[in-house]
């Protein structure tokens, strides 16, 4: 991937192989029924996409308990969901 940190080790028999680990920071807002924010936390993801996988999965578990969400890469919005008015939150 080209937004990912290649690093290399040696293998078993002697060569080595790449690995890759994320490089890019994201911040995910989660959001209570008035809009207050009642969650945050930074992931290091692949990229956007990898970031928009990892909200959606926070998004639709009847674990987390939020009403919206908001996923950000330094100043930029990456991606935005809410639920409906009429979905209850745990």
């Amino acid at each position: 991937m080209d937004n990912a940190d290649r690093r290399h080790i040696r293998g078993s028999g002697g060569g080595t192989k790449a690995i890759m680990s994320p490089t890019l920071t994201y911040r995910f807002d989660l959001f209570d029924d008035r809009g207050s924010r009642n969650c945050l936390f930074i992931a290091q993801c692949f990229g956007d996409e990898h970031a928009v996988l990892l909200a959606r999965a926070l998004f639709d578990s009847t674990f987390v308990r939020m009403k919206s969400i908001k996923v950000w890469r330094e100043d930029v919005l990456v991606h935005e969901a809410n639920k409906s008015r009429n979905t209850r939150i745990n």
